[in-house]
């Protein structure tokens, strides 16, 4: 069985952009208000420990502000696409990290 070669150019775009604790606020309430959400996953440490419905996007946010977390990673749906937002506890603030899930290929008639 041959293995098809990665090609770079077919990866989604992947945004990157720094919050402040305001930001990062606006960014848990715009998912509530705005999103479907599908998962949360929490990072505290060595491991992922996922949270499945999303009335625990406020607590998982609540852990990401008081720092009680080291990350989470949030599957939702907005505006016709599937989305996944990773946010990164940083010294001062956080770093959001968003990429739109790709769409499954057609299959072939």
């Amino acid at each position: 069985m041959s293995e098809t070669p990665l090609n770079v150019a077919d990866l989604p775009p992947v945004h990157e952009l720094g919050l402040d604790a305001g930001e990062l606020a606006q960014w848990l309430a715009d998912l509530q208000a705005h999103a479907r959400v599908h998962s949360v996953a929490v990072k505290g440490g060595p491991g992922y420990a996922h949270l499945s419905a999303a009335e625990d996007l406020a607590d998982a946010g609540a852990a990401l502000q008081s720092g009680a977390c080291a990350a989470v990673q949030v599957r939702y749906h907005f505006d016709g696409f599937d989305w996944v937002d990773t946010v990164n506890r940083l010294p001062a603030g956080a770093r959001l990290v968003r990429m739109r899930v790709p769409e499954p290929p057609v299959a072939a008639d």
